[in-house]
């Protein structure tokens, strides 16, 4: 549904401005060309926004219906959320974990890292 009164979309400048702001407060450091992409990035998804709520709905319309997944297939009564060790599900982890012959996964490397 759109609102009766239309605002001024924010400048460039106010938006860089709301970036610096929200980093410094987050004690997020952040270059100048990293602000200029954030906020970039905030202003395209302030438009798509601007556009949806411009659109007009009828009231007779009613919202979409929540998505459920649909329930896995079951031989039986649906368990409960998570077994626990004695219910069929062995207490010791079969697979062997970091440190007992299997290397630690390496953290990707970030943007513009070697």
């Amino acid at each position: 549904m759109s609102s009766t009164t239309t605002a001024t979309p924010p400048t460039t400048n106010e938006i860089a401005a709301y970036v610096r702001a929200a980093a410094r407060l987050q004690a997020l450091p952040l270059s100048d060309a990293q602000v200029e992409r954030v906020a970039s990035h905030l202003a395209r998804t302030a438009a798509l926004a601007a556009a949806l709520e411009a659109f007009e709905l009828a009231a007779e319309l009613e919202p979409a219906q929540i998505y459920e997944p649909a329930p896995f297939p079951l031989d039986g009564p649906h368990p409960s959320p998570l077994p626990q060790a004695g219910e069929g599900v062995p207490a010791a982890s079969p697979l062997p974990l970091a440190g007992e012959g299997v290397p630690a996964a390496s953290p990707l490397p970030l943007a513009g890292e070697g």
